[in-house]
């Protein structure tokens, strides 16, 4: 995936990120995360600072994030029907 002329890299979860997922989403509250990656690019939505992808063990996108420093918020991605 890239951005731009930007190349993004999947890495493992940090600690402190893997906290945040499984303290919000509840379906990841006792996942062991440390095969699921993810990539992060700085976002260019107001007031934020970081945009995230989340992805399973298997490589699926399992959730879109974004940081606004103090706090990231995740959502699970849309899909357009029309493409199914």
């Amino acid at each position: 995936m890239s951005t731009g002329s930007h190349e993004l890299t999947r890495q493992s979860i940090p600690g402190g990120l893997a906290k945040e997922l499984q303290y919000q989403i509840r379906g990841l509250a006792n996942t062991d995360l440390s095969e699921y990656t993810y990539e992060h690019s700085r976002s260019q939505f107001k007031n934020a600072k970081t945009d995230f992808s989340v992805y399973d063990p298997s490589g699926k996108l399992i959730l879109n994030g974004r940081g606004f420093g103090d706090r990231d918020f995740f959502w699970t991605p849309t899909v357009d029907a029309r493409l199914n």
